[in-house]
């Protein structure tokens, strides 16, 4: 699991954690507010990837991710 403060449109390819693996970063979409967390499962440097949780903690953000790699 890998944690930006950045929203995922701004994440270097080379940055992004191999497919599978979840990520936690701000939502460029902001949609639950203006510093949503998402919750996404990476699609290595395909950079596409849909949103599995959105959080306005960034504790709960990482949570739900560490729960998805066990």
């Amino acid at each position: 699991m890998k944690v930006f403060e950045i929203d995922y449109l701004d994440i270097a390819l080379d940055d992004l954690p191999p497919k599978g693996e979840p990520l936690v970063c701000l939502d460029p979409q902001k949609r639950l507010g203006e510093k949503t967390w998402s919750v996404l499962i990476s699609e290595g440097r395909n950079n596409v990837a849909d949103a599995i949780g959105l959080f306005w903690n960034r504790e709960d953000a990482i949570f739900l991710a560490l729960q998805l790699e066990l």
